[in-house]
């Protein structure tokens, strides 16, 4: 069985008379002294499995889609049901969302630098403290909640 790409070459080549057989990639099958050339009709048993295969495709690939689309039409059907709270997150509910974005909003800053997506990688304790590591950067948990100079997390970005 020939590729895709010479199925297609060998169609135009029989179909354009001005073509020679020897570009054919078939040419190899052809018998002069058959009725039918072996090489049409190996031609036309790999066109047909290629029209057969994509139409198979297809089909499979739009069952697919239809699965997906439903599946996404009912998330999206629950999360409109359900209203997600938008408070600060607590301390304990921080922890539990390692791996996970959070939005954080850095108050010790003036400007939007730290309103901004972070992923919660893991918890530390020191000394006196505990950290929390977002992006490669360390939280304090001494400032969390602090709206003077501190931080806070929330689930969903705030606007």
């Amino acid at each position: 069985m020939k590729t895709l790409e010479e199925t297609i070459n060998g169609l135009q080549i029989c179909f354009d008379s001005s073509k020679d057989c020897i570009e054919c990639p078939y040419e190899k099958q052809h018998n002069i002294d058959s009725v039918i050339p072996l090489c049409i009709d190996m031609l036309t048993q790999d066109a047909i499995y290629y029209l057969k295969f994509f139409k198979d495709y297809s089909i499979r690939q739009k069952e697919l889609s239809d699965k997906l689309l439903q599946k996404m039409q009912q998330v999206e059907l629950v999360q409109n049901l359900i209203e997600v709270s938008n408070e600060p997150l607590s301390w304990d509910e921080l922890k539990g969302m390692v791996g996970n974005p959070v939005w954080i909003e850095d108050y010790d800053y003036e400007d939007d630098t730290y309103k901004r997506w972070f992923i919660v990688e893991k918890f530390e304790k020191a000394e006196e403290d505990e950290y929390v590591l977002l992006n490669s950067l360390y939280f304090s948990r001494n400032y969390y909640g602090n709206k003077d100079d501190g931080w806070q997390a929330y689930r969903k970005e705030r606007k």
